[in-house]
């Protein structure tokens, strides 16, 4: 420990309470030597000067300090001696002591602080040297990087970086008044592997290169992530099928962790499970054809297996539909028959007969539930019942289904002039038959009126009759043309005929 600081400590321990007021400070000045400009590696001499009166007998004690940075930012050398100047050395200046630099002064109660001055010192930056702590880590774990330059002079600013592909990308940045820095990281990927860091002087217009790579081991949290189906080959329908969804962890992670597991069936879930295992056993069916996933998720870290799961289901029994109307066809069009099945997995045989098993017409494998055969141009001769098959291997067995037959029958072309004179034969004798009708109709009622009148006629010509009778009875001695009934009443008889004149 040097003597100034000594004078220092025991200024401070027994003298501080007798401070000097009488004193005051004129004038407070720092300079350089070299000045302004100096050579990495060479020394730079600070002296702080000042000028001030005391009218106390005791000596005054000075306090000098140095600082680098116009703001005071890093303290370099505190010392306490009688005298009106100090000087501090710095031994083997860097490149970044470039800066600007200041002094206080302290006496008694008086404090002083001089005008700034700028020194550039030319030279090399340090490499700096990159520590990490822990080496092995798993994903989602945190890192600890620690940034060293211990022969640089503060303030410096420091910067980290991880390489993807090998290019570096920064992951901190951190300013400090010191010449080394820690800086706190989560490992997010397995491929966060290999850092590094640089640093930069806050009054220099370069940045020191890139320290020393440091490489770290990374783990994945699971050490095995499996998802198995059984069977493993082809699923039929009405099988007993299992998925089984199961992680194990690194051994650097701790036994009492829980990981989530998860199957879904496109996005539903269907199981969950956080011991170590998901599993699901059932029948198979047609609907369990699907893509099914099985999540394992712990903290940030997530893995996702995937499986296609393609349940085979036989054919059904297939029907087979034509484009004819009520099975009849004409000479010349285009004729569809149509084989189609419920349900089925693909791929699916369709083929077509005529007739026998032995005619086949025509044969096609598709990834459908439908086939299709044309008859371009329907000829008589193609007149006949049909069927067709369809067959899949959707089982232990191959699997066939036949259709019920139908049959199609072609009809003749007609001649052209049938074809134009048929509509108008049929309007003419839809024409005859209702003027036939009419005129039927018409004879009926005038024959009906005929009858009608005669029937009047005779009815009138009897009661004239009946009349004339009466009358010859009553009066015999009057004129036949003259007729007059008595108002009074008369007998019986003549009562009722006028009843029956009435």
């Amino acid at each position: 420990m040097s003597k100034t600081t000594i004078l220092f400590i025991t200024q401070l321990l027994c003298g501080i309470g007798h401070v000097q007021t009488d004193v005051e400070i004129h004038k407070t000045e720092i300079k350089s030597d070299p000045e302004a400009l100096a050579q990495a590696g060479n020394s730079i001499t600070l002296t702080c000067s000042v000028t001030s009166v005391a009218t106390s007998r005791l000596p005054n004690q000075i306090t000098y300090r140095f600082y680098k940075g116009s703001q005071k930012n890093v303290l370099l050398n505190t010392s306490m001696i009688p005298e009106p100047k100090y000087s501090f050395t710095i031994q083997s200046a860097r490149a970044t002591h470039t800066g600007y630099y200041v002094c206080v002064v302290n006496v008694g109660d008086q404090t002083a602080t001089s005008g700034n001055i700028y020194i550039e010192v030319t030279g090399q930056i340090q490499r700096p040297r990159l520590t990490i702590q822990p080496m092995k880590v798993i994903v989602g774990n945190e890192i600890g990087l620690s940034c060293d330059a211990a022969e640089e002079i503060p303030p410096l600013d420091f910067t980290f970086y991880k390489y993807k592909n090998g290019k570096p990308s920064p992951v901190g940045q951190k300013g400090t008044n010191t010449n080394f820095v820690t800086h706190t990281l989560k490992v997010t990927e397995t491929t966060d592997q290999v850092y590094s860091c640089k640093f930069k002087g806050r009054s220099l217009a370069t940045t020191s290169t890139y320290s020393e790579p440091v490489t770290i081991t990374v783990q994945d949290p699971f050490s095995s992530h499996l998802f198995t189906i059984e069977p493993q080959s082809r699923i039929f329908e009405g099988d007993d099928f299992t998925m089984r969804c199961t992680v194990q962890m690194s051994s650097l992670v701790p036994s009492y962790t829980k990981v989530e597991l998860t199957i879904t069936k496109g996005t539903t879930p269907i199981a969950k499970s956080v011991t170590g295992e998901a599993k699901i056993s059932k029948k198979a069916t047609a609907d369990d054809t699907g893509l099914y996933t099985c999540h394992a998720k712990w903290k940030e870290t997530l893995k996702i297996l995937e499986k296609q799961v393609t349940v085979a289901v036989p054919v059904s029994k297939p029907s087979l539909r034509s484009t004819a109307f009520n099975s009849i066809v004409a000479q010349g069009d285009c004729l569809h028959l149509t084989c189609a099945v419920v349900r089925g997995s693909w791929p699916i045989i369709y083929t077509f007969y005529k007739g026998t098993p032995e005619n086949s017409l025509y044969r096609s494998i598709l990834n459908a539930t439908a086939g299709v055969y044309t008859i371009p141009s329907a000829d008589t001769a193609d007149s006949g019942e049909y069927f067709c098959q369809a067959e899949n291997n959707a089982g232990v067995k191959h699997r066939s289904e036949r259709s019920q037959n139908i049959n199609i029958n072609v009809k003749g072309t007609k001649p052209m002039w049938l074809e134009y004179h048929i509509p108008r034969i049929l309007a003419f004798l839809l024409l005859f038959i209702i003027c036939c009708y009419v005129h039927v109709k018409y004879r009926k009622i005038k024959r009906r009126k005929i009858v009608k009148q005669q029937n009047q006629g005779s009815v009138k010509e009897n009661t004239v009759a009946v009349y004339s009778k009466v009358k010859e009875k009553a009066h015999p001695n009057e004129d036949k043309d003259y007729v007059n009934i008595p108002s009074s009443k008369g007998t019986g008889t003549d009562s009722e005929c006028d009843c029956e004149m009435n």
